[in-house]
């Protein structure tokens, strides 16, 4: 290995060595082409749990039925980008300080071996993977061509030539009636005798192809049948006189057929004198017919050697241009190729060799002394009767249940206690010797055990004598006494930091179009990796560490800096000033220079001769009282604090969102990160510092907008409401008590309580904000005094706060007045309706006022030019932002009125219908409150389509607003375009088709790249109508022909909106609704 190898180790936290059906479980490789190569086992039950597939073309699936689907599996969870090809992995080891495993991986091109770690590994190279070499002497000599049915060539024709056949095993009776027809001669030579039981093997027909996709539960219905038919079947595997009595009415079924199928003169070499099921059985795919092709002759005489002209026997020599080996595979071995070393340097060879009469493990997958080790579809996984893809799910689920608390942080390490292994595979081998392979035949099931004192015994590495049930239910309810935790620990930790610092000179500023680094839950070595060190895991190592740093995180009872687990400082440095530039100064809830004082004294070393950390002191000591400003000014809520690290984690999570490094997995990481705050949200931290833990609360609060779960998002602001009116922020009287700046972040925590209370269009849960005065334009980066003294149309960062909380007052009155809350869903009267109308006029025009108001640099009218300010970026931002603000609250303002058009146009077609009646007053031509309300629905449209124009100019910039602000812009603007296309008195008016459907186009454009790029937008359980029919494609008027917006009104509560506060049906104003 070179020097720039051994330097470059990456890591992630899970790593699977294998791409095939135990590896893509694992996340969600053919190499058997040969011809006529099936699977034996049911489709419907070869497939995965969790992706079920209505298209199956037989009931036993082709080799390329299975490549398809496992193909498409891979793409619908974007697995591919995640595995690697071309590499082979030599070792694996156990590094005990660190607690995690080292890789070393060879490039099989360029022979380079990379360095990889990973705090889980997961083996899944499978079972039946290392052909068996054929046992003739004289290979070497032989002219022709010959290989495995495992490694076919392509390339070689068996037109018209004479082969040779070794085998007639499972593989056997595949190939020979593929290729039979199409060669001179074929010589099969037997090795064994096998029972054939009769065909199950037909078409799918279209017509099951079409109640699978369109009865919902058909598909698992199909799949529960055939499992508990292939489970009937374990009936026939214990050595019990009921056992025997089915087997003995198996067998005669068989041996009936066989007779009756294959020719008479071969029925000798065919059938066996064994049980039915010592063996695996053969289900026939058409090969006891072909044998009565004249071109085929059946053979058991031994072969003695290979010669130059084919096989000589002791009757003379088999002509052949071709052999095909087709004697199965090496079986009770397993991850042989691959050094792996457990604690102590210990081998699986040895492991096994040393206590074991060979291959076993715990619950089919793991083994004492490999911790944080898992083989899927390891030894005793598979089974005589049924899927081995059930098996490798069942080997997955087992391993999810068994790290989950190390994935939550409550431990470092799983480790397999080696009392229970023992008893565990003492208790398997004694039940395999009680049941049909130990009746007598010789098979690939069974060898004798090489273990040390196992006195010859039989072994049994690869069946399970139980059922799947079984299997399943040991998976899913694990022993946990069987297991032991490490919990974490510091040096943990710092090995963790030690590897990041080994690639911080990699983070700096992300830029948008640049390959993003690949962090993944499960992430493999990749061919194009290699040839790229840059980009090979490297980078991804900085983002995934932010999940394992965060699993150290632990609740003490005397929480001290040492007991909250950092990211390393480069990336933590990193996040934090995104979220400084991205979220700070659009909600500036707490004191920035006290917080940066104590965020830096987290990373100050502690310890003899060196002064302990300390929050924020403010540097005028003779001031009485000290300041109590909350983060990082005062001990509850300082850096050794639970109330400060809450706080912390969440800006992270929030950092991560605007962080390219970490690709699509950024809602991932960032929920994982927001996991550390909430395992730190005890009592105790309620407790603390009021005012600091309500700011943290509102920081998580922003986080929480980002995720498709609004209940926690409403709760964590209102408790933040509660504290801040416990603590008098709602109220300034006798307000000479507090000192200025102390003042100053008071006011800002109760407006931000204020405005974060109402995100999204939830009434408020205070008093009007109107009774605080409003912050002032003084920042915090040292311009306070040219931002005191200078008039407000001079650039201040605080400029976009105070003017989104007097937007947010107007808001409030939208709410209150025209929506009225209060009120539920009681039925409206002309009167009050009225009185609503006369509210919408008045707030529009205070809308109208505020924009004319907005100071020169924040405003967007009049060809407004940015000034300059030393801070142009922030200020475009903001401006952007509060532009985009102003839309959505006038589109709300007018909403109702658009939905009380909508509803009496459907009431008045509907009535029109069913009883030829006439119109509605509402929707009459000539009616004043008729036309008014028109003009308010056309005002509605027209802010959705300025919101849609003016979020599609900025969500894939870092001049605009965050993206779930965006989903909510183009959702809500987009549900308005649908309601208006089928409305015709706004189509008859200055609106046309043209400019509807421009507008839905960037409606869709917005959220299937949102969609794409954000799983909280895409989250199948809460998927709005408008997000699949923009990733669809569908134009309006397809929407239209599926949809109808009271439907999708419904999808929109995934953003947290009340829907009640939608201006649907039953915000309407008609009389008639």
């Amino acid at each position: 290995m070179g020097s720039k190898a051994e330097a470059e180790v990456s890591y992630s936290q899970f790593a699977c060595v294998g791409t095939g059906f135990s590896a893509i479980g694992l996340g969600a490789t053919l190499t058997k082409v040969y011809p006529g190569c099936a699977c034996d086992v049911p489709s419907a039950l070869y497939s995965f749990s969790f992706e079920p597939n209505p298209a199956w073309s037989r009931v036993l699936p082709s080799s390329g039925g299975l490549w398809a689907y496992l193909e498409g599996v891979a793409l619908k969870y974007d697995l591919k980008r995640r595995m690697s090809f071309g590499m082979r992995v030599d070792k694996c080891e156990w590094l005990e300080p660190a607690g995690r495993w080292r890789m070393a991986i060879r490039h099989l091109k360029t022979g380079t071996v990379l360095t990889h770690e990973c705090q889980f590994l997961f083996c899944a190279t499978g079972q039946l993977v290392q052909p068996r070499e054929l046992d003739v002497p004289g290979r070497e000599r032989f002219k022709g061509d010959m290989f495995h049915t495992a490694r076919w060539r392509a390339d070689v024709s068996l037109s018209d030539k004479k082969v040779v056949v070794f085998g007639n095993g499972c593989t056997a009776a595949q190939v020979v009636p593929a290729v039979v027809g199409s060669t001179r001669s074929l010589t099969q030579f037997v090795r064994a005798k096998h029972w054939i039981l009769p065909p199950i093997d037909r078409e799918v027909p279209d017509w099951a192809h079409a109640l699978l996709r369109r009865l919902p539960g058909l598909m698992g219905l199909q799949r529960l049948l055939v499992f508990l038919a292939a489970e009937h079947t374990l009936r026939g595997f214990p050595l019990t006189e009921a056992a025997a009595r089915f087997r003995r009415a198996q067998r005669a079924k068989a041996e009936r057929y066989m007779r009756a199928a294959a020719p008479a003169r071969y029925h000798d070499l065919l059938l066996p004198d064994f049980e039915v099921r010592c063996k695996r059985r053969i289900f026939d795919a058409g090969y006891l017919a072909s044998l009565h092709d004249e071109r085929l002759t059946l053979t058991e005489e031994p072969p003695l050697e290979m010669v130059a002209e084919g096989v000589r026997t002791a009757s003379g020599v088999v002509e052949a241009d071709v052999v095909v080996v087709a004697n199965g595979f090496v079986t009770s071995e397993f991850l042989v190729d691959i050094d792996v070393r457990g604690v102590g340097g210990e081998t699986l060879q040895q492991h096994w060799r040393q206590a074991y009469g060979g291959p076993e493990a715990y619950n089919c997958s793991v083994l004492s002394g490999f911790p944080n080790m898992f083989i899927l579809l390891g030894p005793n996984a598979a089974t005589g009767h049924t899927s081995a893809v059930m098996a490798a799910e069942n080997s997955v689920n087992y391993a999810l249940r068994i790290i989950r608390p190390v994935l939550e942080g409550r431990a470092s390490i799983a480790a397999l206690r080696a009392d229970a292994e023992r008893r565990y595979s003492d208790r398997m081998q004694a039940a395999l010797r009680s049941k049909v392979w130990n009746s007598g035949c010789q098979s690939w099931y069974v060898t004798t055990a090489d273990g040390d004192g196992d006195g010859g015994q039989t072994w049994n590495a690869m069946s399970y004598p139980w059922s799947q049930a079984h299997f399943w239910y040991r998976s899913v309810f694990p022993v946990w006494s069987d297991w032991e935790y490490q919990p974490p620990t510091q040096q943990h930790a710092t090995s963790l930091a030690a590897m990041e610092r080994r690639r911080a000179s990699t983070l700096g500023p992300s830029t948008r179009g640049s390959r993003p680094w690949a962090l993944s839950p499960l992430r493999t070595v990749s061919d194009d990796d290699a040839t790229r060190m840059d980009d090979f895991y490297g980078n991804s190592s900085a983002a995934s560490f932010v999940r394992e740093a965060c699993n150290g995180v632990m609740t003490l009872n005397e929480h001290n800096s040492a007991s909250f687990a950092l990211p390393p400082r480069a990336l933590a440095d990193h996040l934090v000033a995104l979220y400084f530039d991205r979220i700070f100064y659009l909600y500036p809830f707490f004191h920035r220079p006290s917080f940066n004082r104590a965020y830096q004294s987290l990373w100050e070393p502690a310890g003899p001769g060196h002064p302990p950390k300390r929050p924020f002191v403010d540097p005028n000591p003779d001031l009485d009282p000290p300041l109590f400003m909350g983060l990082g000014s005062s001990l509850n809520a300082g850096a050794d604090s639970i109330v400060f690290h809450c706080a912390l984690n969440a800006i992270f999570a929030l950092g991560c969102h605007f962080f390219d490094g970490i690709g699509n997995d950024r809602d991932t990481t960032a929920l994982t990160i927001l996991n550390c705050s909430k395992s730190l949200m005890t009592l105790d931290f309620l407790e603390s510092d009021p005012l600091g833990v309500a700011q943290a609360l509102l920081i998580i609060t922003l986080f929480l907008q980002s995720t498709p779960f609004p209940g926690p998002c409403w709760n964590s602001v209102g408790i933040a409401c509660r504290l801040a009116q416990g603590t008098g922020l709602h109220s300034e009287t006798g307000g000479g008590r507090h000192p200025p700046l102390e003042k100053e972040i008071r006011r800002r925590v109760w407006h931000g309580c204020v405005l974060v209370s109402m995100a999204f269009g939830r009434p408020t849960m205070t008093m009007h904000a109107s009774n605080i005065p409003l912050p002032s334009l003084a920042d915090d980066e040292g311009d306070d005094a040219r931002a005191a003294t200078a008039g407000p149309e001079v650039p201040s960062r605080m400029g976009y706060f105070t003017q989104s909380i007097r937007l947010s007052m107007i808001l409030e009155k939208i709410l209150d007045r025209v929506y009225q809350p209060w009120r539920g869903k009681a039925r409206r009267n002309e009167a009050h309706d009225r009185s609503n109308f006369d509210a919408v006029i008045e707030l529009d025009s205070e809308l109208t006022s505020f924009e004319a108001s907005v100071p020169g640099f924040l405003a967007w009218t009049g060809g407004a030019v940015l000034p300059a300010s030393g801070f142009e970026l922030l200020v475009l931002m903001q401006r952007n932002v509060l532009k985009g603000r102003f839309f959505y609250v006038r589109l709300m303002l007018h909403r109702p009125l658009l939905s009380s058009l909508w509803t009496s146009h459907r009431s008045q077609a509907g009535g029109a219908a069913a009883a030829g009646s006439g119109s509605d007053p509402a929707c009459s031509a000539s009616s004043l409150r008729s036309s008014l309300t028109v003009q308010c629905g056309i005002s509605c449209v027209r802010c959705a389509m300025d919101l849609l124009d003016l979020t599609y100019s900025t969500y894939e910039t870092q001049h605009g607003t965050t993206w779930w602000w965006s989903a909510l812009y183009a959702s809500t603007a987009g549900l308005v375009l649908v309601m208006a296309l089928s409305c015709p008195p706004l189509l008859h008016t200055s609106l046309d088709i043209h400019s509807l459907e421009t507008s839905w186009g960037v409606c869709c454009a917005i959220l299937a790249q949102l969609a794409d790029l954000n799983a909280s937008v895409r989250a199948e359980e809460s998927s709005p109508a408008l997000i699949n029919a923009a990733q669809n494609g569908d134009t309006l008027p397809d929407l239209m022909a599926h949809f109808y917006p009271e439907d999708m009104m419904s999808d929109l509560g995934y953003l947290g909106l009340d829907l009640d506060m939608m201006g649907g049906e039953h915000l309407s104003w008609s009389t008639s609704t």
